[in-house]
């Protein structure tokens, strides 16, 4: 039941003792308000040796930062690098790199909770950790062996029971001889219950080139296959797959037309898929300050924009008609992940911080900073 709502539980087909009455039982009660303030849940790919300061809670009301130890001795205790807040049961779900279980929180305390085991059949790449309606889903990446039986598998658990509802075999959310799953979102529009999820290319992926002087590291490779494939999220099977730039990291709706914005960072561009499903891929690199590498994205529709986080350039305002930059904000080392309210955009860099950019004035309004080591992934709870 989800807090602070009025609940009622009704119990019937009750059989009694003989001489004593059946019938339905009836029980209504209100939840508290487990959490007086909206708070953002870190995760950081990098931690302790015993998983000290592995996420991070911040409470936007105080400012204050709470660290998150996860227990190191047990095995599994990888990089957080994914992170799902789930407000219908009260808790926040980690996804590792290197893992057999997915590590929880409890919202309320914000203290580590016993991890939930997935299987103990190896290490696993968790990819993607998002919640639809109904279930939590995770989408399982590449393992360095080529027989590893969940490589781009998803498996979903109801969020409720944490029963397993759907489990694929490897190679549903993408050819698993060729393609490496790299995230999950969930981008429900109108009635439509839809997953997506992103795949690069194997040889792509994690391609780190310098330039002459040692510099600047240039990102992934361009021109090489990216792709989206739509998963109806009420029955679990796919229902198209798209063609889009090379190395595709991050995706958001429009809320309005429906339309999908994807960031490809091999090719620094914007593949737009519309909803008759035609697909228009764009540079974001501009004459001045080139994209370096496009890593997450979020369409804000009241304001005309969207936001895209460059991992080696802060995070970039683009006009949504003409896709062009509007301007860049400088939001710490190395950003990856974004989150965002109604009036407030959250960027988490690897510095270990978060800005928080008002968006009414495209400003930096505050920055958090001590969260941990190398803070990767973000999500928010907003009261």
């Amino acid at each position: 039941w989800p807090f602070g709502t009025v609940n009622t539980v009704t119990v019937a087909g009750l059989r009694n003792l003989e001489g004593y009455p059946s019938s339905s039982v009836s029980l209504s009660f209100t939840t508290r308000a487990a959490l007086a303030n909206s708070m953002l849940y870190v995760g950081n790919a990098t931690h302790g040796p015993i998983g000290e300061r592995s996420a991070a809670a911040v409470n936007l009301q105080s400012s204050g930062v709470t660290q998150i130890n996860f227990d190191g001795s047990r095995q599994g205790c990888g990089g957080a690098r994914r992170v799902a807040v789930d407000p219908l049961t009260g808790t926040v779900w980690y996804g590792m790199m290197g893992t057999v279980s997915l590590y929880r929180v409890d919202m309320e305390t914000n203290t580590a909770l016993d991890p939930m085991l997935l299987d103990l059949e190896t290490m696993h790449p968790v990819q993607g950790l998002i919640l639809t309606d109904t279930d939590l889903c995770v989408a399982f990446g590449q393992a360095a062996w080529a027989s590893y039986s969940r490589q781009n598998q998803l498996e979903c658990r109801s969020r409720t029971t944490m029963q397993t509802v759907f489990k694929s075999t490897a190679g549903f959310l993408a050819d698993a001889s060729t393609m490496m799953t790299i995230g999950l979102r969930y981008l429900p529009f109108g009635t439509e219950k839809k997953l997506y999820a992103l795949s690069a290319d194997k040889a792509s992926h994690f391609g780190e080139v310098w330039d002459g002087s040692g510099g600047i590291r240039e990102g992934y490779e361009p021109g090489m296959k990216g792709e989206v494939t739509e998963i109806d999220a009420t029955t679990y099977q796919v229902t198209k797959r798209y063609q889009v730039g090379s190395v595709p990291q991050g995706i958001d709706r429009d809320p309005v037309t429906g339309d999908l914005y994807v960031v490809n960072s091999g090719d620094r561009s914007l593949s737009v898929i519309a909803r008759n499903g035609h697909v228009t891929t764009v540079s974001l690199a501009t004459a001045f300050t080139g994209m370096q590498r496009p890593m997450r994205i979020r369409v804000d529709q009241p304001r005309k924009k969207f936001y895209v986080t460059d991992y080696l350039g802060g995070v970039v305002v683009f006009d949504l008609v003409t896709r062009r930059e509007v301007t860049r904000l400088p939001v710490g080392v190395l950003p990856v992940d974004l989150t965002m309210s109604t009036d407030s955009l959250y960027v988490v860099a690897m510095s270990g911080t978060v800005t928080e950019i008002a968006l009414s004035t495209l400003t930096v309004r505050r920055t958090f900073g001590g969260l941990g080591w190398n803070s990767y992934a973000i999500d928010l709870y907003d009261k």
